[in-house]
């Protein structure tokens, strides 16, 4: 017979606290599941219908393949976004079923990490190219001082060192880290720079995928900052689910990420946000 939390519970108190904290738990269960279907899940959907009638609208004229570049992506994004809740949410039924069970579980490995950067810096400097010849960010204008200004275009660079020391983890767990440390990093507003760079300690190898923008999504900070102390996943908005995820993942398997944001809206500098995935070397 599978135990169940609520076996812990011995004294009056202790069954007050947990109905408290099931009570909490359901109402954040449907704030989450609003803010899931009216936002994290409708505008992905509401892009793919809308560029899905321009392409019956216009036929398929040059523009033809941005848009389903863009119809690609958001297709991607939903699929992402139900798997990561659905695993997830099968983690949370097992804390209350099976609370000695540890998340999903991944057998480490030596990971040589060269090809994981190799395809992060080409997945990076395609996301620049891409972004660059986008009509928006040639053209910008100025409100305070009424006058259009170009807009730099996106900056690449890479700091990887040479020779890099194998690590403990496990493919499948370190690709979509970095993919989803590099998608957090697309999401901020008027990118100007993007660059991953290495640092080699003598225990740990960390990886550091960062960039400066004009306006950091500072509320997946907020939420990060509660990933060790919340009680489930409800608490957290939809789009930080995936850093979430993986954070859980890598913190069950030594490994750690952690996320960084230097707000620096109103003031003359960029933000800077960054994801650092920290890794242990393998002995």
């Amino acid at each position: 017979m599978q135990k169940s939390i609520l076996d812990n519970v011995t004294t009056l108190e202790e069954a007050r606290q947990q109905i408290a904290l099931l009570s909490e738990s359901q109402k954040n269960a449907h704030y989450f599941l609003y803010i899931f279907c009216n936002y994290a899940i409708k505008e992905p959907l509401l892009l793919i219908k809308g560029y899905a009638e321009l392409l019956k609208k216009t036929g398929y004229t040059d523009e033809h393949q941005s848009f389903v570049e863009k119809i690609m992506t958001a297709e991607q994004k939903i699929l992402n976004l139900i798997n990561t809740v659905g695993f997830l949410a099968l983690d949370e039924r097992m804390k209350y079923d099976q609370p000695q069970e540890n998340p999903r579980s991944f057998q480490s490995e030596a990971i040589v990490l060269e090809p994981f950067l190799t395809k992060a810096k080409s997945e990076i400097q395609q996301i620049a190219e891409r972004e660059n010849v986008k009509p928006h960010r040639s053209l910008q204008v100025d409100k305070q001082n009424d006058h259009i200004q170009r807009i730099a275009p996106i900056q690449t660079h890479f700091n990887i060192g040479s020779d890099l020391p194998a690590v403990k983890s496990h493919p499948a767990l370190l690709e979509s880290s970095i993919i989803d440390a590099i998608s957090f990093l697309t999401q901020q507003h008027s990118i100007a720079e993007l660059f991953i760079r290495t640092i080699i300690e003598e225990e740990t190898v960390k990886l550091v995928f960062g960039c400066s923008a004009s306006t950091p999504n500072t509320y997946m900070l907020k939420d990060f900052l509660r990933f060790e102390t919340a009680s489930s996943i409800f608490e957290f908005d939809p789009n930080s689910l995936s850093l979430y995820q993986n954070w859980l993942y890598l913190k069950t398997h030594e490994g750690m990420l952690s996320l960084d944001i230097q707000d620096n809206t109103g003031t003359q500098q960029s933000s800077i946000a960054s994801v650092t995935i920290s890794l242990k070397r393998w002995q």
